[in-house]
This record gives C-alpha cells, sequence and structure tokens, in this order.
C-alpha cells in the first residue's frame, strides 16, 4: 500500500513538473539566453548631427576680450581622457573600447505592440552586463531568458552601469537619478541605448543578438583662450547638478542643486596638448546635465590674476552637445 502511494506522489509531481513546462513553453536553456551586441557603425553617436551653431559677444569687464560660442556634436572621444577601464572612466571611441566597462540593464515585457507604460511588467534588472571575449557577445552577470511565446519585451541599457540609481516598477516607465561629480575629474560620460522592443525568443532568426545603439545624455562644456593667455581657474556656479532622466522619453527632469553651494572649479588647469589649436589653449570639459540655466548661474574665469564672471542664465545646455567658450581678442 505504502509503495502504491509513493507511485502516486511520484504521479502526481510528474504531473505538475508537466504543467509547469505546458505553461513556461519550454524551460530555459542555452539557446533561450538573451545576449547583446553594440553596433560598431553608430554605438557612440550623439543626437541627430546639426550645423555648429556659434555666438559672439563681448565679454564684460574686459578690455575689448570677446566670447565667443560653439555648439557642436559631442564628438566620440573626448582628447582629454583615455576612457580606458584603468582611469575607471567610460570608453566612447569605439564599440570595441566599451567593452572595458559593462552597461546597466533594465527589461520590461507587456503583451500588445507599444504597450503603455501601465500594461507594462518588470522583468529584470537593474543588472550589469559584460563582454564574454570566449563568446564574443555581451551577456548579463546573471542569466537572463527570453519571455514566453507571445510576449513583448523591452530593453533599456546604460552605461556605467554605476552612473546612477535606477528606478524599474511595473505599471511605470524607468528611470535613472544622477548626479553630476563634484571634482571635474571624476566626471565621465553617460551614455543611454535607444530602447530595443523584441517579441519573445527570436531563435528561428538568424540574427539573435539584440542590437544597441547608446547616445550621449550629458552635455560638455569647455574653455579655450588665446595662445597668449592662461586660464587660472574656471568655476561653474548655481548650475543644477542633480536629475532624473526618463528613458523612454528621453528627457531630463526635477533638476536641483545637491547642495546650495554646489560648483564646480578646475584650479590652475593644464591645456590640453592634444587640443591645442588655431593659436588656443583648449581646457578639460565639464560634463553636465542638459537644461536652461536658472537665474543665478554663472561662471567665473581668472585669467592673468583677474577674474571675469559671466551671466549664465538662459544660456541652453543641449544634450549630446558639446559647447566650446573661447575667450580671444578680435583677429
Amino acid at each position: 500500500m505504502a509503495a502504491k502511494y509513493r507511485n502516486l506522489s511520484l504521479l502526481s509531481g510528474l504531473l505538475l513538473f508537466v504543467s509547469c513546462i505546458k505553461e513556461q513553453d519550454s524551460l530555459p536553456g542555452l539557446a533561450d539566453s538573451v545576449h547583446f551586441n553594440i553596433q560598431e557603425a553608430v554605438s557612440i553617436s550623439a543626437t541627430k548631427s546639426v550645423p555648429a551653431e556659434e555666438a559672439v559677444e563681448d565679454l564684460p569687464g574686459s578690455d575689448g576680450m570677446l566670447l565667443v560660442t560653439h555648439c557642436e556634436d559631442m564628438p566620440l572621444t573626448l582628447p582629454d581622457r583615455s576612457f580606458r577601464s584603468d582611469t575607471k572612466a567610460t570608453p566612447y571611441g569605439s564599440a570595441s573600447d566599451m567593452r572595458e566597462v559593462p552597461f546597466g540593464l533594465v527589461a520590461y515585457t507587456y503583451d500588445t505592440d507599444g504597450a503603455a507604460a501601465s500594461a507594462k511588467t518588470h522583468y529584470a534588472g537593474p543588472a550589469s552586463v559584460s563582454y564574454d571575449n570566449t563568446a564574443g557577445k555581451w551577456l548579463p552577470d546573471t542569466p537572463l531568458y527570453w519571455p514566453r511565446a507571445g510576449k513583448y519585451i523591452q530593453f533599456y541599457a546604460y552605461t556605467p552601469a554605476s552612473a546612477g540609481t535606477v528606478t524599474a516598477a511595473s505599471g511605470s516607465n524607468p528611470t535613472v537619478s544622477y548626479t553630476v561629480p563634484s571634482e571635474v575629474g571624476e566626471q565621465r560620460g553617460f551614455l543611454v541605448a535607444d530602447p530595443v522592443q523584441r517579441r519573445d525568443n527570436p531563435a528561428s532568426s538568424p540574427e539573435t543578438d539584440v542590437q544597441l545603439t547608446f547616445r550621449h545624455v550629458l552635455s560638455g562644456v569647455r574653455f579655450r583662450i588665446d595662445e597668449d593667455y592662461d586660464i587660472e581657474s574656471i568655476t561653474l556656479s548655481g548650475i543644477p547638478d542633480t536629475g532624473t532622466y526618463h528613458f523612454d522619453e528621453g528627457t531630463w527632469t526635477g533638476l536641483s542643486q545637491s547642495h546650495p553651494e554646489s560648483s564646480f572649479t578646475l584650479n590652475s588647469p593644464s591645456p590640453l596638448s592634444l587640443t591645442t589649436n588655431e593659436g588656443y589653449k583648449v581646457y578639460e570639459p565639464f560634463l553636465m546635465i542638459p537644461q536652461t540655466l536658472p537665474a543665478g548661474a554663472s561662471v567665473t574665469i581668472r585669467v592673468n590674476g583677474e577674474n571675469f564672471v559671466i551671466n549664465m542664465e538662459g544660456r541652453e545646455l543641449q544634450k549630446g552637445k558639446l559647447i566650446t567658450y573661447t575667450f580671444t581678442y578680435p583677429r
């Protein structure tokens, strides 16, 4: 009798096991795992390219010096930093350079194409994704599997994985809270991939990698001056340095200053030899949150023992753009 009950128990367990397999379509296996690829050609592109913009104005308090503002797409490689893992920086130069640093990942599932946030279910992440040299692919540090058949899945990626605090929950789109490092030398690029939607396991497709395209979401601000002069210090003041980035909308909200007296200063900066050109000395850039600068925002430049204060209210720091301020006399 005991053997009979044991057999019934085994049979019940087997039926439950088969039921679970049917519910999930298949047990996850290596072929069902998700892996990623970063597109080589456009992996680190800025926002859509536009012609460079330039404006010229008098520098307040100077003896005829001009302030020239030049806005252009953020370059693939900022020449002042090597962007390698040994400098704890985020690589820019190419998709292969990005293999030095893990990127972060969040995934959601839903039932209908282009579902609203309220209909999305948080599926995975925040997770770290690293490049596996043996596999030749980007693999999540913890295995991630495709959802069962019929489900849509959307991936959100950002680099570096440690850039900020990510919030991801069912019924709402993911966000990341980010604060600009107070030390200019520690400010690194923050890049976000275009959201990617796929439908369940594409095992029948010849290309199963999830293709990611990363873009700059910060704004670069740098300064240069006639080669006959030296900038002794640069201080940005009154500029909001913390905010929330929305992955789906590609926008920043909730900008504020992390503390009332927050400022960013480069003391005794050395000109960047790689970018000294056209008779100018070029200095290390600041990487800031894109915004329209508020009242009280200013830049103080100390040149040859004299301070020049520039009112920055209303100036635009555009996402994915590098803004260069040049101090020069008419040529």
